[in-house]
């Protein structure tokens, strides 16, 4: 998500786009990793948000952590 953010704060209407990338991105990893050993115990917890206590950023990243944990969720 941090490599999605530049991209998101140049061009906000392109987070849908850079959210989806990267809840794919896991969900290949995740494919990968039960591919190579079923029996793997794998525990996604969700994103946190690197900056809890930066009010101006809060606006912003919110809605968007509560978007990518619902594309990571599914």
């Amino acid at each position: 998500m941090l490599a999605a953010l530049p991209a998101i704060q140049a061009d906000p209407t392109k987070a849908t786009t850079a959210i989806g990338t990267v809840a794919a991105k896991i969900n290949i990893i995740l494919g990968t990793i039960n591919q190579l050993n079923p029996n793997a115990k794998v525990y996604v917890m969700g994103y946190y948000n690197p900056f809890p206590y930066n009010p101006a950023l809060q606006d912003q990243l919110a809605p968007l952590l509560t978007a990518f944990n619902g594309q990571i969720h599914a």
